[in-house]
């Protein structure tokens, strides 16, 4: 990431990341199970996991404009 920033920026290409970790979507929940997804709720540092939408959003907010001096950076979700 930090390679591509620093080659790529001066053609004012943007290089970043999303680290996620379990993102929780219907199909998890429907294969682990209410149980495992508490205690997977449980171990997260807010308390939940990541889902979908979380991605979602954090994806628009590095497409937008408000975003143009960002790069090189790696978001963990």
């Amino acid at each position: 990431t930090l390679y591509i920033a620093e080659q790529y920026g001066k053609d004012k290409i943007r290089c970043n990341a999303i680290l996620c970790g379990v993102v929780l979507t219907d199909s998890l929940k429907r294969l682990l199970g209410d149980e495992t997804v508490s205690y997977l709720a449980a171990q997260h540092k807010l308390g939940k996991p990541s889902v979908p939408e979380d991605i979602a959003e954090m994806v628009h907010f590095l497409v937008s404009d408000s975003t143009d001096t960002i790069t090189g950076q790696i978001f963990r979700l």
